[in-house]
C-alpha cells in the first residue's frame, strides 16, 4: 500500500476513533489480530484486539470527554507510519483511580503504526504520561524544587508530600522522600 494512503488511514483513525469516539468503527482500521503494544507485552486474545483497544480509548474518552488529538506531522516509510500528536482535554471523570479535579492537560505523543494491507496490524503509542499527571495535580513538579501536595487536604485525612533529595546527593542516589 502506498505511503500516502497509509498516512490518510492514520489520520482518519485519529479523527474518527479518538476525536469523534466512533469506537464501533474500530475494526475498519485495526486488523482482528493487531498487536497494540500500549496494552502491554501480551497480545489481546485472538480476534479481539480491536475491542481491547477500543476499551482503552473509551477509558480516556470517559475521563476526558472533550479529548482532542491533533496531528502535528507524519512520516511514512515502507509499511509504517509515524504520527506526532498533541492531546488536549479536561478531566471531568476519574481515570484509573485518579479523581477528577477539573484540570486540563495538553501533552505530546508519538504513534507508530505498521500496516498489513489497509489495516493497522501493530502499533506503539508513547506519550508524556508524567506531564499529564503533573498537569492533573497528581505528581509534583520536581524541577521547581518545591514540594506540592499529591492529595488535596479536602479529599484525604493526611496530606502526602514528595520532596526531592537535596542537590548535594549524587544524581544517581537522588530519590523522592515521602514526608507527611
Amino acid at each position: 500500500m502506498e505511503n500516502e494512503t497509509c498516512k490518510a488511514i492514520c489520520r482518519r483513525f485519529i479523527q474518527e476513533i479518538f476525536n469523534q469516539g466512533e469506537l464501533s468503527r474500530i475494526r475498519d482500521f485495526l486488523a482482528a489480530d493487531a498487536w497494540n503494544h500500549e496494552l502491554g507485552d501480551d497480545p489481546a486474545p485472538p480476534g479481539l484486539a480491536p475491542e481491547y483497544f477500543a476499551d482503552l480509548i473509551r477509558l480516556y474518552r470517559e475521563a476526558f470527554p472533550d479529548l482532542q488529538v491533533e496531528i502535528q506531522r507524519q512520516v511514512a516509510e515502507e509499511d509504517q507510519v509515524v504520527t506526532c500528536l498533541r492531546l488536549r482535554g479536561t478531566q471531568k471523570n476519574p481515570l484509573l483511580g485518579i479523581p477528577s479535579r477539573g484540570k486540563a492537560m495538553e501533552i505530546e505523543g508519538v504513534r507508530v503504526d505498521r500496516f498489513v494491507g489497509d489495516k493497522i496490524a501493530e502499533s506503539w503509542f508513547q506519550w508524556d504520561s508524567v506531564g499529564m499527571l503533573r498537569q492533573l495535580g497528581v505528581l509534583p513538579n520536581l524541577w521547581e524544587g518545591q514540594a506540592e501536595p499529591v492529595v488535596e487536604p479536602a479529599t484525604a485525612p493526611v496530606t502526602v508530600w514528595y520532596v526531592p533529595e537535596p542537590e548535594t546527593a549524587p544524581a544517581t542516589e537522588r530519590r523522592l522522600r515521602l514526608v507527611s
